[in-house]
């Protein structure tokens, strides 16, 4: 039997269309059919992202190199003003040690010219009133800083002295054994020391080495013709500051006689070995030049580099000299610059780990958007397909309509069922088709028990292909929207049975039991096909 319908009736049965909200533009929603374009695409600025944020790296990267560098040029920056102080502190004290030199060197010198001058005027008055050496107790202040006071003829052989040895000797033979000075040791008070080099050397109080020539201070008596009046000293000042100075281990302290270019005092370690000539030395012509001054280079007595301070003797042909190296003048420095680094590491330390720390920020950051922005995508996907679930189960099922159309049919054996899964209608020739007792007082009869009767009158094949029918049946009911395909069995004739389960918008179900002669029915797109949600176009029929 084949019955056409119209599609405007078609229409007016179908399931109303379940209103949806709105969806923005700014999302893509695709068709339930393929499932290929259910996700959400990826926002298309997501290279964008990237690269803003490899350029978030690079820029906390390159400020955290910015102030790492910043860091060490203030800490360089510091250590060298601090060197620049440290060196305007070395050459004011050097300088001041050799002025307080000079004055003492000028003290000295005067006082022995002074006396050479009294003594002078007194052989100019009478010389047989000079003795001097019964006036040596007399002359204690001038025997104090000179060595021997002597007076010498023409032929420069001391005839009168202090020192008894002396006379009858010419200048400095009973004085001078070595020709470059006499090497002594001294004590930090200025006096000679009792003891050698290695026993003075283990004392607890350091010694002072120092090379010195005898200076001579003399005048010219009026007669007889040719005579000298004079005196012979060593400075005890040179030691005694030299001890006090703290030039250090290298320090250098000495007397220079700018017109013949040597030493006439060293004092130091350097006193040992050191050169006693300044000849065509940078240094010499710099004290020839000027009064007072600084100069840096190699020294000259041992070629090693120090600070030196000179300063001329007012009214002599002498200049003062006291010398550092340049190793102990920045000695203070190292610890500072020692401490000054270590701070400076420390604190770019510190730059790294702030620097990998917002890094680590970011990325962490941007993880978790990127995770967000995956779960808003997946819920969105979950949202949309039990959305489009909901709507093909909704487009599925029968309406009372459908239902009461089908259950009129006289072709196909046709069962309505409450929401509970209890027969409630049945036509004839479903009765037929179950090939069962189906009396009028079964209707309520739970559709299991049908199937149970079925089952016992044989018509699903052995227990086993029983039990798997009675199974797939009970399934089918409980899903919702129905059989995706039909249900056979075999009426004891023989003959196949097709059965279809469709659900009903109420909640209930709808069997259709078709025989071999209605097999064209379970081809029916209604039926076969639950989720086609899309009606035909207007103008079509369908064959039933």
């Amino acid at each position: 039997m084949r019955v056409k319908q119209s599609k405007s009736r078609q229409q007016k049965i179908a399931p109303a269309q379940i209103r949806q909200r709105r969806r923005s533009r700014r999302r893509f929603f695709p068709k339930p059919r393929d499932p290929r374009q259910t996700l959400v695409p990826v926002r298309a600025n997501q290279r964008k992202d990237n690269l803003l944020e490899m350029l978030a790296y690079l820029a906390i990267g390159l400020i955290g190199l910015m102030s790492i560098v910043l860091i060490w040029s203030i800490t360089q920056r510091s250590i060298a003003e601090q060197g620049i102080e440290i060196r305007a502190r070395a050459d004011q004290q050097v300088k001041g040690e050799t002025t307080v030199l000079a004055r003492e060197l000028s003290d000295e010198m005067a006082l022995v010219d002074q006396s050479v001058g009294i003594i002078q005027d007194a052989w100019k008055k009478d010389p047989d009133t000079v003795d001097l050496a019964a006036w040596r107790k007399q002359l204690t202040a001038l025997t104090s800083v000179a060595n021997d006071i002597f007076i010498a003829n023409e032929r420069r052989i001391i005839v009168q002295g202090t020192l008894p040895q002396s006379i009858g000797q010419g200048f400095g033979t009973a004085y001078v054994t070595y020709p470059n000075g006499s090497l002594e040791t001294f004590e930090p008070d200025g006096t000679k020391s009792s003891v050698g080099l290695t026993a003075a050397a283990t004392a607890l109080a350091e010694p002072v080495q120092a090379r010195q020539f005898l200076m001579y201070l003399v005048r010219p008596l009026d007669r007889p013709r040719g005579w000298l009046v004079g005196a012979s000293f060593r400075s005890e000042g040179l030691t005694k500051l030299f001890a006090g100075a703290n030039l250090g281990e290298s320090g250098v302290a000495g007397f220079v006689d700018l017109n013949k270019g040597a030493m006439q005092a060293l004092a130091g370690s350097t006193a040992r070995f050191g050169r006693m000539t300044l000849q065509h030395a940078d240094l010499l012509e710099q004290m020839r030049k000027n009064e007072s001054g600084i100069w840096f280079g190699q020294s000259p007595w041992d070629q090693i580099p120090r600070i030196v301070a000179y300063e001329r003797v007012p009214g002599r042909d002498m200049a003062v000299v006291m010398a550092m190296t340049e190793t102990h003048a920045y000695q203070p420095l190292a610890g500072l610059a020692a401490f000054a680094h270590g701070v400076a590491s420390a604190a770019s330390i510190v730059v790294i780990i702030i620097c990998g720390l917002v890094i680590w920020t970011v990325a962490t950051a941007q993880a978790t958007k990127a995770r967000a922005r995956a779960m808003e995508r997946a819920e969105t996907n979950l949202a949309n397909a039990r959305n489009d679930l909901a709507l093909a189960r909704a487009r599925s099922l029968l309406s009372e309509q459908e239902a009461g159309s089908l259950l009129a049919s006289q072709c196909d054996g046709v069962a309505r069922l409450d929401d509970k899964g209890r027969i409630r209608q049945w036509n004839q020739r479903f009765a037929e088709y179950a090939a069962v007792p189906l009396p009028p007082s079964d209707a309520g009869l739970p559709f299991e028990a049908l199937i149970r009767r079925q089952a016992e009158a044989g018509l699903f094949g052995g227990p086993v292909e029983t039990e798997q029918a009675v199974g797939t049946r009970l399934t089918v009911l409980h899903t919702g929207i129905g059989s995706p395909e039909p249900l056979m069995h075999a009426l004891p004739s023989g003959e196949p049975i097709q059965m279809m389960i469709r659900g009903v918008a109420d909640g209930g179900r709808v069997l259709v039991l078709i025989g071999p002669d209605n097999a064209a029915f379970a081809a029916m797109p209604h039926l076969a096909e639950p989720a086609a949600a899309e009606p035909e176009p207007v103008g079509e029929t369908t064959e039933w």
